[in-house]
């Protein structure tokens, strides 16, 4: 996910585009995913997600302000969670690692030359 956005904004940039990409983490949200477990683990699963985890409304706050935010807030290509930019390892930044991510997006899509 961030390598894709790192080179999406590499190449957004390299055609002038008036867009910036982003990649984030929303947390961990309390869902219903865990339906399908007995009542015992439903509820013990339950408990433990409202004390540790995101509203629904927490975990989009990320997005919501990704897509708000004024022009220039973050750079391109940069990861974001909690509302915030956020480091992210050295192998994100490996701009080799990326432009091989694209060539292997673009094979399994067969989407070419997009941008």
């Amino acid at each position: 996910n961030i390598l894709f956005a790192r080179e999406l904004a590499l190449r957004l940039a390299k055609a002038k585009a008036n867009v910036v990409a982003y990649s984030l983490h929303p947390g961990c949200i309390v869902t219903d995913l865990q339906r399908s477990l007995s009542s015992i683990e439903n509820f013990a699963v339950t408990r433990v997600m409202a004390l540790f985890f995101k509203s629904v409304p927490q975990g989009a706050a990320t997005q919501l302000v990704a897509a708000t935010a004024p022009a220039g807030w973050a750079p391109s290509g940069e990861y974001l969670a909690d509302c915030n930019i956020c480091g992210s390892s050295a192998h994100a930044h490996n701009a080799e690692l990326g432009t091989g991510l694209w060539a292997l997006s673009e094979k399994l899509t067969g989407v070419k030359g997009a941008i």
